[in-house]
């Protein structure tokens, strides 16, 4: 009973973040595409291209939550990334640039850390992934 009622909570959560990155990232975006000031450097366009086919696809995350942990654990891991190698440096250097962006997602970070189902991902996608890769090793070798 207690972990049917966790794991109803956990997809809730799971459902509010697609949702709420869906918004947030798309709302962005798609301004940006749709009302663009100027040409765009194609780096840029790229980039904006991107965010904005990532916020459609977590529009389908609030359907398929587990389906689509791979979005979620993108998310999470870019996130990671760019505060190990992107502001750590920064900070440690002396020359602290992005100080609002790491506050919002140092809490992010945290909340999805807690909210992916690490157990489910492991088994859905990593673990066949690795015996496939076994098995592919075994028979050409």
């Amino acid at each position: 009973m207690y972990s049917q009622r966790l794991n109803k909570i956990r997809t809730y959560l799971l459902q509010f973040i697609y949702l709420a990155t869906a918004v947030s990232v798309g709302f962005q975006a798609w301004r940006e595409i749709l009302m663009p000031e100027g040409t765009w450097d194609p780096i840029y366009g790229v980039t904006y291209s991107v965010w904005a086919a990532y916020a459609l696809l977590m529009l389908l995350g609030i359907r398929y939550p587990y389906k689509l942990l791979p979005l979620m654990v993108l998310q999470f891991l870019y996130k990671l990334i760019w505060v190990v190698g992107v502001y750590y440096p920064l900070y440690t250097s002396g020359k602290p640039a992005g100080e609002e962006l790491f506050l919002s997602w140092r809490v992010a970070i945290l909340v999805e850390l807690i909210v992916i189902p690490w157990g489910h991902f492991y088994t859905s996608y990593i673990k066949g992934f690795l015996k496939k890769s076994a098995i592919k090793t075994q028979t050409s070798g």
